[in-house]
């Protein structure tokens, strides 16, 4: 039977609505995903881009935690920055090496932000230093980027930023250090002159009268110990006693400065010499009496090889002892060993 016309439009009607229907159900599911995609993408790049900054911020930290590690292992034995003076130039050049070498270490692996999705490739610093009165300025810079690569099905976001690194902060034992150093030759031979010349005399002499007594002789030691007063065995034992006092005099040449203290250490070395002459009467009688005489001349030579502590204790950082796992917190602080900057003087009678 054939269809009659309103019958027939009704179908075709019914299959436009349909079809009709279908396509704008996928068309709306297109646009959902497009829109569920963009907002993705959106989330995407500002977690990625806080992720930078994260990293950033990680980087300045780790430059002034490098900088407080370095100065910590400065004053260590086995990085002894000095050759014979506090050089400023052969400081900045240890520090330096110092503070990449620590500095490498936070910046081996990535960076992590939230998840593993997020991680950050950080680049290799090197580092300069400066010193201008009295604060220290060390600038970190990289010929490599910040970089961050996120991997999605449908996109990729990759992105990269340069960061320049820069800290500062008040630095004054250097300097004061350098001041000590500059000023304690004089001082401290000044003060071992003093000593010398206050304590411990040049001359001397001793006597043996009598016949009953020819035969008998007098030691050098003898004649020092007449002069001074003292019982020591013979030079030798003197020379020690000498040393350790002539460090007490040394060590207390030099006090607080601000909130700095300076510490002298000193470590003397010290010998006496004796050039002794001697007068003998051998006579024995009635119109003469035995005298024998010694007249002894002291000459005192001492070496002193000074370390020098100039401390702030005001300001504290945190640092990783050696071989440990421990963090603590030291005093901003310098020690200056003098290897070769020894003072060697001679305190002799004079004619």
């Amino acid at each position: 039977m054939k269809a009659s016309g309103s019958t027939l439009f009704m179908i075709v009607l019914t299959l436009m609505v349909v079809v009709t229907t279908v396509f704008s159900i996928v068309s709306t599911t297109y646009a959902g995903e497009s829109q569920t995609r963009s907002v993705v993408l959106q989330k995407d790049y500002h977690t990625v881009s806080t992720a930078l900054d994260g990293a950033t911020i990680y980087l300045k930290t780790a430059l002034r935690y490098a900088v407080y590690q370095a100065l910590y292992e400065i004053n260590l034995g086995a990085n002894k920055w000095y050759e014979g003076n506090p050089n400023e130039e052969s400081f900045k050049e240890k520090l330096k090496v110092l503070i990449d070498k620590t500095l490498a270490k936070y910046t081996t692996d990535t960076y992590t932000f939230l998840e593993a999705n997020y991680l950050v490739f950080l680049p290799k610093y090197n580092s300069t230093v400066e010193l201008m009165n009295g604060v220290l300025k060390v600038n970190a810079t990289s010929t490599d980027r910040l970089k961050i690569d996120v991997s999605r099905p449908r996109e990729n976001i990759i992105l990269e930023k340069s960061v320049s690194l820069t800290e500062g902060f008040d630095y004054p034992v250097l300097d004061a250090l350098k001041l000590v150093v500059a000023d304690g030759k004089d001082a401290i031979n000044t003060s071992a002159y003093e000593y010398f010349n206050k304590t411990w005399k040049t001359q001397a002499e001793a006597k043996l009268v009598g016949c009953d007594k020819k035969g008998q002789e007098i030691s050098n030691v003898e004649v020092f110990n007449s002069r001074h007063n003292t019982t020591f065995n013979d030079t030798e034992d003197a020379a020690k006693y000498i040393s350790a006092e002539l460090d007490g005099v040394v060590s207390k040449i030099v006090g607080n400065q601000t909130n700095l203290t300076v510490q002298i250490t000193p470590n003397s070395t010290v010998s006496v010499v004796t050039n002794c002459d001697v007068k003998r009467d051998d006579f024995c009688g009635q119109n003469f009496t035995y005298t024998y005489t010694k007249s002894c001349d002291f000459e005192y030579n001492y070496q002193i090889n000074t370390g020098i502590v100039v401390e702030d204790r005001a300001k504290f950082y945190p640092v990783k002892l050696a071989d440990s796992k421990d963090i603590v917190f030291v005093n901003q602080q310098l020690t200056f060993q003098h290897t070769s900057w020894i003072h060697t003087n001679r305190f002799k009678a004079t004619t």
